[in-house]
Parts: structure tokens; C-alpha cells; sequence
């Protein structure tokens, strides 16, 4: 009866195995409402006896760890829902005392200024405005909040994640869901048989120094020439916006007094004028030589 835990068919030994039993079995107890661990074991056990009784030979150990898997999720759905029976009943003050020690970043914190940056300095210094960001830096803006866009996203996203949880718990939360709970064991295995992988050292060598080189690939020589006739037309450009933006005023005359006429071009300026062309040999037709 047993003998149906694969799509295909397999070998074992030299009886042959089909997956039709065993995969409705899974069907039926590896679902996240199911916590009667008790009355799921007493299934496994039947389905066990019957094979034993029909073929005289225990299951296969591969069926047997199938078997194995479904009791373990059962028992992580008691887990579960005793978990979300205490974060529906939280208070407002746990949350933020678990928000609180929730720390997404912190690269240079207040603490790691104080150790490096004159106190003189602390000033221009300004805390992240991400509720889970614990760092410090000089902004560009004056009204910057948040020191990279990231943090600035995941502040949206927390908000988000308080308007979600607020409607199905007594309290919402900031926090995402993985600081407060925790994976599945099988979606963990499969989340690393996904993402990890083995490589033999040489072929990481080999991948660090194709990273480290990357940038210098197919780059070409410096074209300063280019570049400034750029920068020029970028400057045109600005001047031209910037003077057609500039209202034009009305032009005011003033009246030049006589007074200012003779002082700066009365008779005793021009002598001295005169006086100082003579003297560095300007003006003159024929200026002195310097002797051979």
C-alpha cells in the first residue's frame, strides 16, 4: 500500500516502488492548519503495518524520511500557532522594546564617532532617521533624512508592515516579519539548496579576479579635449538660462558735476600724466635703446 512517494518510478532492490500513497499523504498533513501530531502518527504507523503485512519488508528508508518530514512540519504548525497566539496578544510596550533591539545597520554609529571625530564636530553629524538604522553621517542636504536610499525605503516598508499588523493583532508592529518569526525548516533547506552553491577555490580565484577587473575592461584613454569643450557648452547653456531669467531693470542717468570732469581730467592731471609717460619712455616717437 505504501509503496507511492515519487512521480517516477524508482528501483529498490528489485522491487519496484510507486509514489501515488505516499504523496496523498503528504497532500493531506503538510498543511499549516493541521496540528493533530498525535492522530498523524497514528496514521504513519498504520500505513507502516500494512506494508509490513503486504510485502513483509519495513518501507524504504526514503519513504520512511518522507514520512519523518511530515511529522516534523505538523510539529512546527503547534510551534506556529502558539507563537502567533503570543504575538496577538503583545502590547504595544513589548513591541517597541523588541523594535527597540532591532538593528538593520550600523557602520558608523554615534558611539563610533565619539571614538574618531574631534568633538568639535558632532554638530555636523546627523542620526538616521530609519527607525532600524543606527548611523551617523554628514548630510549633503539640509534636508536630508535618511543616509542612502535603502534606508529610506525600508522605512516605507516598516510603516507598511504597521498598517498590515495593526489589522491583525491587538498591536501592529515596525518590524519585518523574519525578526519575529521564523522560517519553515524545509523552506530554509530549500531556500539554501537555491541560493548556495560549491565551487572548487581555484574557480573563486578566478571569479574574484574577473570582479576586480571588470571596471578596467575595455576602458579608453582620457578625452580631455572633449570634456572641456563639453564643460564649456554646459556653461553657455547655464549663463544663457541664467541671463534669460533676469529681469531687465530701468536704466538710470546721473548728472557728471564739473568738479568731477576737472579733477580727473584738468590740467594738472593731464601734467602729471605727462610727466609719468616721459619718465618710462611712453609716448615718445623714438624711445631709448638699451646701449650695445
Amino acid at each position: 500500500m505504501l509503496n507511492a512517494a515519487i512521480n517516477k518510478e524508482e528501483v529498490v532492490g528489485k522491487q519496484k516502488l510507486n509514489s501515488s500513497l505516499l504523496y496523498d499523504l503528504r497532500m493531506k498533513y503538510e498543511r499549516a492548519t493541521v496540528t493533530d501530531f498525535d492522530g498523524v502518527a497514528s496514521s504513519m504507523e498504520r500505513t507502516i503495518d500494512d506494508h509490513v503485512a503486504e510485502t513483509g519488508n519495513i518501507p524504504p528508508d526514503r519513504q520512511l524520511l518522507l514520512m519523518g518530514d511530515v511529522l516534523d512540519y505538523v510539529a512546527e504548525n503547534i510551534e506556529r500557532e502558539a507563537l502567533e497566539r503570543e504575538i496577538n496578544s503583545r502590547t504595544a510596550e513589548e513591541w517597541r522594546k523588541l523594535e527597540w533591539e532591532h538593528v538593520v545597520r550600523s557602520e558608523f554609529s554615534v558611539m563610533d564617532m565619539y571614538d574618531v571625530v574631534p568633538e568639535s564636530d558632532w554638530s555636523q553629524y546627523r542620526e538616521c532617521k530609519h527607525r532600524f538604522c543606527i548611523n551617523v553621517w554628514k548630510p549633503r542636504r539640509k534636508n536630508q533624512q535618511y543616509c542612502d536610499d535603502r534606508c529610506r525605503k525600508s522605512e516605507e516598508y516598516s510603516l507598511k508592515e504597521y498598517d498590515r499588523t495593526s489589522k491583525m493583532y491587538a498591536n501592529g508592529t515596525y518590524l519585518p516579519v523574519f525578526a519575529y518569526k521564523e522560517v519553515r525548516e524545509k523552506q530554509e533547506v530549500l531556500d539554501y539548496q537555491k541560493h548556495e552553491r560549491l565551487f572548487d577555490p581555484h574557480i573563486l580565484v578566478r571569479i574574484q579576479k574577473k570582479i576586480e577587473l571588470a571596471p578596467h575592461e575595455g576602458a579608453q584613454p582620457r578625452d580631455r579635449d572633449a570634456e572641456e569643450r563639453k564643460n564649456r557648452a554646459h556653461a553657455i547653456e547655464r549663463d544663457t538660462k541664467r541671463a534669460e531669467s533676469v529681469k531687465s531693470s530701468a536704466v538710470v542717468v546721473t548728472k557728471v558735476s564739473p568738479d568731477y570732469l576737472t579733477e580727473k581730467y584738468g590740467d594738472y592731471k593731464l601734467e602729471n600724466e605727462r610727466k609719468r609717460a616721459e619718465i618710462f619712455g611712453i609716448g615718445r616717437l623714438n624711445p631709448p635703446t638699451k646701449p650695445r
